[in-house]
């Protein structure tokens, strides 16, 4: 207690009593987490370290110390202790696992968002137990740290048995096998430096072994995803609505353009990875801006670009797993056509774009936690500078947490569509993929200027909003329709911020990656239109020749 006392309790027949015992020798005492009466064992921390401490009659022993330090607030952030004696501690100084006095550590991988607030569940040392963030999605099993026989695997969540590993990275080195993520975690909240992961995050197919290799410290398995929006309609229309499709009156697209071309602007290429449910491979109107690597030579059935990934040409289907994303859902190669539909006199939104494709959805608009982590793994790895994902939703796991934290720690920068459950997301919290650090969501308006009403929105949780109602695009076979959801939003918001980027990144070659990124979403943020939209979003309505008139200006 903070007046210097310390209590325990014992549990005497049908009732519990408290009685006092010496004050623990720290000077402040900030948190009793977890006591058991029997076992007299007890988890404490304060402003300078950590310490397991055992209860002998009405004094304590001597406590051991665990080589770590405590969180932010000198607390610890979860703690658990077992009915069979053992105990889990949890923080953002890492993660013990022990009985009585032994303990090991395990390094688990830390959500880059719960650096300071690690909510976790431990069942006990021979059995299943939950690793919990924000919500149930990360499970799984740990291994006896003295090498007696873990209980009996969990199944898998989803079908195909395919499991989540996170093993220690020496056991990869050794075998030559490649990771899936090698993940850099931010040391605290608001500071840059990265820290890379002890552990390697791969794909086990098929069940789990029975003798669980020693090197493995904790696995989840696959969970399921819909992905498809809500807003799912499609019309179809003649590919002359294009031209005069309001959005991109809207969007100020074409004066923008003018406006770049009269004063001489330059633009330089962005690479930009949409994943989705793929695209139409045969619609003439995506094909102008695909980015097709030099180094991979089309249908000879070989990885020659050494990345892992046969013939991926242009993008790659962790669905079907070949290097063909074809869309057989619709959704997919509509966001794609807001990206980088072009040809003839009617431009797309960023000419200098260059598209690759990832499929993680399937026909039902249905993916999996390992798809989708997999897909922005290898978005990243390609080359991606901006990635879409018009999806979301599903289970919060610890595997695309993770993978988010890798597109993050190395300069990607994630947009998403806000959602459509017409929720206000400050209050409700976003949905994932909008809730981890650095991934920008984009709410949706119609025609007359209003919030779209399926559109989620929020002062803190939404940046941008675009069209999103009647949106006219690229759907299979070769045809053209309007699709309505803040699916259709978020590309919009990803493509202006890759016409904003690219004329920056020629204007002023001598910034950084990360500096011209952070002056375009400025710029966006500065000269969007909040009119009629307050509070809806951080930024506003995005406004592109007034955004091309500040770049201007600002050289």
């Amino acid at each position: 207690s903070s007046e210097g006392q310390s209590f325990a309790v014992e549990q005497k027949a049908s009732r519990w009593e408290s009685k006092e015992i010496d004050a623990h020798p720290f000077a402040s005492l900030s948190t009793l987490s977890s006591l058991r009466a029997q076992a007299q064992l007890v988890l404490r921390a304060d402003g300078e370290e950590v310490r397991l401490a055992q209860l002998l009659g009405d004094h304590w022993q001597e406590s051991q110390r665990l080589s770590v330090q405590p969180c932010e607030e000198g607390v610890v952030c979860g703690a658990s202790l077992a009915r069979d004696g053992s105990w889990l501690v949890s923080g953002y100084w890492g993660h013990y696992l022990g009985v009585g006095q032994r303990f090991q550590r395990l390094s688990i991988p830390l959500s880059a968002q719960r650096l300071s607030s690690v909510a976790i569940a431990h069942q006990s040392l021979g059995g299943a137990f939950i690793y919990l963030g924000s919500d149930d999605g990360d499970r799984g099993l740990l291994p006896h740290p003295w090498g007696i026989a873990a209980g009996s695997p969990q199944k898998a969540a989803s079908k195909g048995e395919r499991w989540f590993v996170w093993r220690t990275a020496e056991a990869l080195r050794f075998k030559g096998e490649q990771s899936l993520a090698s993940v850099e975690l931010l040391r605290k909240p608001g500071q840059r430096e990265a820290q890379a992961s002890p552990l390697e995050l791969i794909v086990w197919q098929g069940p789990l072994p029975d003798l669980l290799p020693k090197e493995w410290v904790a696995w989840e398995a696959a969970m399921d995803w819909q992905a498809a929006p809500i807003e799912d309609r499609t019309q179809i229309v003649d590919a002359s609505a294009l031209a005069s499709a309001w959005w991109r009156e809207d969007l100020e697209l074409e004066s923008a353009h003018r406006f770049a071309q009269e004063k001489g602007l330059k633009t330089k290429a962005i690479k930009v990875a949409v994943i989705d449910s793929g695209i139409d491979p045969l619609h003439p109107w995506l094909q102008a801006q695909l980015d097709r690597r030099a180094a991979e030579i089309p249908d000879n059935l070989r990885d020659d670009d050494g990345n892992g990934f046969v013939d991926d040409l242009w993008g790659y289907d962790f669905v079907e797993e070949d290097a063909l994303p074809q869309d057989e859902f619709g959704h997919g190669s509509h966001v794609a056509g807001l990206l980088a539909a072009s040809q003839g006199a009617i431009q797309s939104l960023a000419p200098s774009l260059r598209l690759t494709v990832v499929r993680a959805l399937d026909r039902s608009g249905k993916s999996n936690s390992i798809d989708l982590a997999r897909a922005l793994r290898y978005a990243v790895d390609v080359g991606a500078e901006l990635i879409n994902c018009s999806w979301g939703g599903g289970a919060d796991t610890q595997a695309l947490r993770d993978v988010f934290a890798y597109a993050r720690t190395r300069g990607v920068q994630v947009i998403s569509s806000a959602g459509n459950d017409g929720l206000n997301s400050d209050a409700s919290a976003p949905e994932v993929p909008k809730r981890y650090p650095g991934v920008l969501g984009v709410g949706a308006y119609d025609q007359k200027g209003k919030l779209a009403r399926f559109s989620n929105y929020g002062r803190n949780s939404v940046e941008f909003l675009t069209p999103g109602v009647d949106i006219v695009s690229t759907i299979p076979p070769s045809a053209w329709g309007e699709k309505s959801g803040t699916s259709m939003a978020s590309p919009l918001a990803t493509a202006s911020v890759a016409w904003i980027w690219g004329l920056l990144k020629a204007a002023k070659p001598e910034l950084s990656q990360e500096q011209s990124l952070a002056q375009s979403l400025a710029i966006l943020c500065k000269t969007a239109d909040p009119t009629g939209l307050k509070e809806r979003s951080r930024c506003g309505k995005l406004r592109l020749e007034a955004a091309t008139q500040a770049l201007w200006d600002s050289l």
